[in-house]
């Protein structure tokens, strides 16, 4: 293979100030694109939030744009308190450095995490970076970087009311639609007003961490985590699962309740350990401790995972091979993804689901038994007949935009490509390349 004369470069926005789910994706994509040659700009304000889950590398640079606050309201607020995005001046300053952002790093690729289909907040300045884009001598990719299943409300009193028509217009000017996941989940069927992009959308396969340690592995533990966010909701999860314990084939088992006590009020916690110590006055079997850094290693060590059906929280599971119990949280409108995603891997065999009306009816009953039947459904279901997810979507997603770069400019054809990873053609036809060993010394 050719070497190439210079890296590529790709320009990554994005914005996860409570939940980590979209800074997880975002660096899983980051460091895929790392792995096969790129020098990768990550520009966002929620950088340093999040900088302890991105791995180490001289590929990956940091830019930090003007702080922001989102608080449990789920608005944003500036350093000093003024609502986000109505302090113009402040609007204007964080124009000011993304666009010096994009200047600097030059991108071949620009990629935006939700925007414009989401990020409605961050208008001004993406709508900046966009004509930026369009304006550059050598006009880089424009791809927007979206969930596996997007679920848009159009309608008059919908979250996107009034922006239907400005999206639709915005999205001319990408060049792709990247979907870190694959037609388990059809983006389209989904998002039906997309329809008329439908030959942008690009199924990656699932964007996963790899993590150490052998999938399958089912340890002494069980554990019930609802995620790196906090819902309301989320009281009647954890409730359901202490309380379906005693009745279970692993009531024996150490159960570790992981709850995000950054974003869960001191009174739900307190609930939550209320519940534990009436089913387990010892503390012995249900231990209730703060969401960290450990959970990683705590899921793959599990007999059994009960979790919510976030994106990174769930197929990191699947890919683990985990006996799994997942309950999606409640929906608002059309915003269906987390039921959406737990029924299409219940279909897979992959999972057993619970619904928000079950865990209801359990909370209001105080019959848990549906919670009992799906736990031990979990535990004795052989994992091995059930197919496995496609989870190098990072390293496919880098791939395809080098492709997409190459139909411009065969030169850019030229980019190193991780050991061993078959190129898929991820808009259903064959495989675009065998892949090559990358040249030595590159991250």
């Amino acid at each position: 293979m050719v070497a190439a004369a210079q890296p590529k470069r790709a320009m990554l926005w994005f914005e996860s100030h409570l939940g980590a789910g979209d800074a997880r994706l975002t660096f899983n994509l980051a460091e895929g694109l790392a792995r096969n040659g790129y020098e990768v700009t990550l520009v966002s304000s929620s950088n340093e939030r999040w900088a302890h889950m991105l791995k180490p590398s001289g590929h990956i640079h940091v830019v930090d744009l003007p702080a922001l606050d989102r608080r449990q309201d789920k608005k944003y607020y500036t350093p000093e308190g003024a609502l986000f995005p109505d302090d113009e001046a402040y609007v204007q300053k964080r124009t000011e450095a993304l666009l010096g952002a994009f200047e600097q790093a030059r991108p071949d690729v620009v990629i935006t995490q939700g925007w414009p289909l989401s990020r409605n907040q961050f208008d001004a300045e993406m709508l900046a970076l966009t004509r930026a884009v369009q304006a550059a001598p050598n006009k880089p990719l424009l791809s927007t970087f979206q969930c596996d299943a997007n679920f848009i409300n159009t309608e008059p009193s919908g979250f996107q009311k009034n922006r239907k028509a400005q999206f639709m217009e915005e999205l001319k000017a990408f060049d792709s639609i990247l979907v870190p996941g694959d037609q388990m989940l059809d983006f389209i069927k989904c998002a039906p007003v997309l329809k008329p992009f439908a030959d942008k959308v690009q199924y990656t396969g699932y964007m996963v961490e790899e993590q150490a340690g052998g999938k399958g592995y089912a340890g002494p533990e069980v554990v019930v985590c609802s995620g790196g966010g906090w819902h309301d909701a989320d009281l009647a999860f954890y409730k359901a699962a202490i309380h379906a314990r005693k009745d279970t084939l692993a009531k024996d088992a150490t159960w570790r309740v992981k709850v995000n006590q950054k974003l869960c009020s001191p009174e739900a916690y307190e609930r939550i350990v209320a519940a534990a110590r009436a089913e387990d006055p010892s503390g012995q079997h249900i231990i209730v401790e703060a969401n960290d850094e450990k959970y990683p290693v705590q899921m793959l060590n599990a007999k059994l995972l009960i979790c919510r059906s976030g994106y990174n929280t769930l197929t990191e599971a699947v890919d683990a091979r985990k006996a799994i119990v997942t309950c999606p949280r409640p929906y608002k409108g059309s915003d269906r993804e987390q039921q959406a995603r737990a029924e299409a891997l219940e279909k897979l065999g992959h999972v057993q689901c619970i619904t928000h009306p079950q865990l209801e009816a359990m909370q209001h009953t105080g019959d848990y038994g549906s919670m009992v039947q799906a736990i031990d459904h979990a535990l004795q279901k052989d994992l091995s007949e059930v197919k496995a997810l496609a989870t190098d979507g990072a390293d496919q997603a880098a791939q395809l935009l080098s492709h997409m770069m190459a139909e411009r400019v065969p030169a850019m054809l030229a980019v190193e490509e991780v050991p061993g990873l078959e190129v898929r053609d991820v808009r259903g036809g064959p495989a675009l390349q065998s892949a090559q060993d990358r040249q030595a010394g590159v991250a």
